[in-house]
């Protein structure tokens, strides 16, 4: 059997989700989730909820000083985006 393009890709997303620490955004017959950036690779609804929830102190001083939630959400994630490198996941071999 020649392998093909698709199985490919379906392999390596299950390979990151079960040993990389990766949450499944996309699956067959799925559409992406709406706060899922494929530009910046960033979902800012689950971004925003876990900063909202650990460092709210902080993350209401940001939006103070870029006048509001958009502001800072964008800045934000211009700034992470920006910062971000790629990390390879570890490796699993043998996990399971």
């Amino acid at each position: 059997m020649k392998p093909s393009e698709a199985a490919f890709e379906e392999y390596v997303a299950a390979w990151l989700v079960e040993c990389g620490g990766y949450d499944e955004v996309k699956g067959p017959g799925q559409s992406r989730p709406a706060a899922f950036d494929p530009v910046t690779g960033i979902d800012t609804e689950d971004l925003f909820a876990f900063i909202g929830a650990t460092q709210a102190e902080a993350w209401d001083r940001l939006k103070q000083l870029h006048g509001g939630l958009p502001g800072a959400q964008t800045k934000f994630v211009a700034r992470l985006a920006a910062r971000s490198s790629v990390v390879a996941p570890s490796l699993c071999f043998g996990a399971g």
